[in-house]
């Protein structure tokens, strides 16, 4: 029986683990998309620019500064809260992220679209800089609460889609 539990913890491990980091990418790429694509011109160009601006910053967060170690700092930071902070941290903000995403949507504020697609990008941002900086296993924690958080919220309540428009009017009419 040892040797069928090694090869399980191993599929876990080595196989299924990144295919749930890499589909929580896909998912917020999936409602990054859906954001981007349902207007077009200059609110499309907004909503591509607050896109990318994270993804610019991690460029930069990269390279290592005087000599300091790549994701020293954010090292420090996921390793000083205890397991359970991180989960519960990761909790809320996987209801929070899809919270926002519902209530921003539902508003004609082109700048509320522009602003949740920043806050996606950035946690999608972050994701990336710990993959890259070899600090995910101190993120593992805080990534199971997001994902049971964002997980129950989407089940209970569905995902944030821009095509929930309201019902009474929209902000492109003259009036």
């Amino acid at each position: 029986m040892g040797g069928v539990g090694t090869v399980l913890r191993w599929i876990f491990t080595n196989l299924l683990y990144p295919l749930l980091v890499l589909s929580v990418f896909l998912f917020i790429a999936a409602v990054i998309a859906d954001f981007v694509l349902a207007v077009s011109g200059d609110r499309r160009i907004r909503r591509l620019v607050a896109a990318a601006l994270p993804l610019t910053v991690v460029v930069f967060a990269l390279v290592p500064m005087g000599g300091q170690e790549k994701g020293d700092s954010v090292q420090e930071l996921l390793t000083f809260a205890m397991p359970w902070m991180r989960f519960a941290v990761g909790f809320v903000m996987g209801i929070i992220g899809l919270l926002l995403g519902r209530l921003l949507a539902k508003r004609d504020s082109e700048i509320g679209a522009a602003m949740y697609v920043l806050f996606l990008s950035g946690v999608a941002s972050f994701m990336l800089y710990c993959l890259v900086a070899g600090v995910l296993d101190s993120l593992h924690i805080f990534l199971l609460g997001m994902v049971l958080g964002g997980g129950l919220y989407v089940v209970f309540r569905g995902a944030p889609s821009l095509r929930q428009r309201p019902t009474g009017g929209s902000s492109d009419s003259a009036t």
